[in-house]
């Protein structure tokens, strides 16, 4: 009789311990498991498993990298009508990245960034500032242009998704022109109209 109640005692304890671990390892379909003998005992969120598809996050990565990456810089200075800026970053010996501040003419600024990846034109912020006709006003404008195969895939106006005015770039257009000038040392041609 000792015998069976001890084999009753023990196949109990294993059994709750099995429902214990069972209700530890319940997981949804985005979690993975972790064991139970784990430190805090938690369930973590799966990783991602499919890749973005979506060109926008491609420029995105790039931008940051660029951003975050150590760079060569060559500034030049230009005067058409006011002072311009032009700063170029280098990766190795390509241009990834041209800064051009055009400085104020009257009640106007304008500051603009270029990137590129393999010479080719994949983003474009521009910035602009400057008082309108009424009295006290000032308008700052931020245009952001996504740009794939130089066709505008995003355009953003203060933030907001809207039509774009510019949808494709050329050889002809300025962020090439920047580029170009950036072996060229034209500014002249680039910048003054």
């Amino acid at each position: 009789m000792k015998i069976k109640a001890v084999c009753i005692i023990i196949l109990f304890s294993l059994l709750s311990c099995k429902d214990n671990k069972a209700r530890n390892e319940t997981t949804t379909q985005d979690t993975i498991p972790i064991e139970t003998d784990h430190p805090e005992n938690k369930v973590i969120p799966a990783p991602e498993s499919k890749a973005s598809s979506d060109p926008i996050d491609s420029l995105k990565k790039e931008f940051t990298r660029i951003n975050t990456t150590s760079l060569s810089k060559k500034t030049y200075t230009y005067k058409c009508d006011e002072l311009i800026t032009i700063d170029y970053y280098y990766e190795g010996d390509n241009v990834v990245k041209a800064v051009v501040d055009f400085g104020t003419v009257g009640d106007h600024y304008q500051k603009s960034e270029f990137y590129y990846r393999n010479n080719k034109l994949f983003f474009y912020y521009d910035f602009t500032e400057g008082g309108p006709a009424c009295e006290g006003c000032i308008v700052k404008t931020e245009k952001r242009y996504y740009v794939q195969d130089d066709k505008v895939i995003k355009y953003m106006k203060n933030k907001e998704v809207a039509n774009c005015t510019v949808c494709s770039f050329s050889e002809t257009s300025l962020p090439y022109r920047v580029l170009s000038a950036a072996e060229t040392k034209d500014f002249k041609t680039t910048f003054c109209k």
